[in-house]
């Protein structure tokens, strides 16, 4: 291999890394201004937060490690911009959403099924993620009984689901048109 094909493969490196920080980069900004700018309430304090169709997207396009710096990074930004506080919970959670939906991008299926597994995942890992990881840590650090936390938790879980399959809906869409390769949003 002669130094000047040395020298082109560094550079592709280098620019596949920064295209990769760009990409997440642009994720958490995406994340952060859909969650803040569009909240739609549902019950009580729980509501359409529209930063997790970047999540979605993410993870059916790019993958588990850029999904879960999307997730965790977006929400700990939000919650730090809007309310001032650090959300273990939530951010334990969409690392673990990311991380799942990640993975069954990475190794499933392509097409119609590869789809309908994704959304699979999407309920599965929501209700993890939310459910029961936040709902645990909450309840460990304030003290509160499981049942009192877990079934408001569910219900966000759930409402992240349903927001969360718009996004996967989107990247398939995006996906099977080429628009996902186009944006340089395949892995």
């Amino acid at each position: 291999m002669t130094m000047i094909n040395m020298e082109r493969q560094n550079m592709k490196k280098n620019d596949r890394k920064t295209l990769n920080i760009a990409r997440i980069g642009i994720g958490i900004a995406l994340y952060v201004v859909l969650s803040m700018t569009l909240k739609i309430p549902i019950v009580g304090h729980i509501g359409l937060d529209l930063g997790y169709v970047v999540l979605a997207v993410y993870a059916y396009l790019l993958g588990c490690i850029p999904a879960m710096i999307v997730g965790a990074c977006g929400c700990i930004l939000v919650s730090l911009l809007v309310n001032g506080w650090f959300p273990l919970g939530w951010a334990l959670g969409n690392l673990v959403i990311g991380f799942l939906c990640g993975l069954i991008s990475e190794t499933g299926d392509d097409g119609f099924k590869g789809l309908c597994n994704m959304i699979t995942a999407v309920l599965y890992s929501t209700v993890l993620g939310i459910a029961w990881i936040k709902t645990g840590v909450e309840c460990l650090l304030y003290r509160l009984p499981f049942d009192l936390k877990y079934h408001k938790n569910l219900i966000a879980a759930l409402v992240d689901a349903a927001v969360m399959i718009v996004g996967v809906c989107t990247a398939y869409a995006l996906e099977q048109n080429g628009a996902a390769e186009r944006l340089h949003l395949k892995k």
